[in-house]
Formats: C-alpha cells, structure tokens, sequence
C-alpha cells in the first residue's frame, strides 16, 4: 500500500492484474449462482432451499463485485494512457 505523504506526487495505480482478478472473481461467483439454480430442482427436496440460498446470495455478491471491479480496470486503464 501506497501511502501519500505531504509534498509528494499522488500514487497512480497502473496495473491490470488486480483490476482482471477482480473481474475473473465477480465472474466465478455469477456463475456459482447460476449453476446452484440450475442444480437446485436435482436435489433433495429438503437441500433444495440451500441451493436457492447459495444462487441468490452469490448472485448478488456477484452483482455487487462487478461494478467495482469494472471501475477499477478503467481506472488502471486511464492511469496507463496518462503516464
């Protein structure tokens, strides 16, 4: 972690990697969620509301993932043309 300190240049992030992990994440996780809704009617009836939980939960973590990290690799893609 960078840390600005008084009289110095502010810390422009540059890479894409964490930026592409991040995307490869909410990516993952939405497709965690569409499999455990997909599987859901396989199951037991008595594991069925676990599946549900898990695609519902996972979907909108992966929802909520995805904006940040679009953000992030714009970021890191604006500093690049910058410097």
């Amino acid at each position: 972690m960078h840390v600005n300190l008084p009289g110095q240049a502010h810390y422009r992030p540059t890479s894409l990697v964490s930026p592409l992990l991040q995307l490869v994440l909410a990516a993952i996780v939405l497709l965690l969620s569409v499999w455990s809704y997909l599987h859901a009617p396989t199951v037991r009836a008595t594991d069925q509301w676990a599946y549900n939980f898990l695609a519902a939960v996972a979907g909108l973590l992966g929802l909520l993932l995805l904006p940040f990290a679009v953000a992030a690799l714009v970021r890191a893609v604006r500093n690049r043309r910058i410097s």
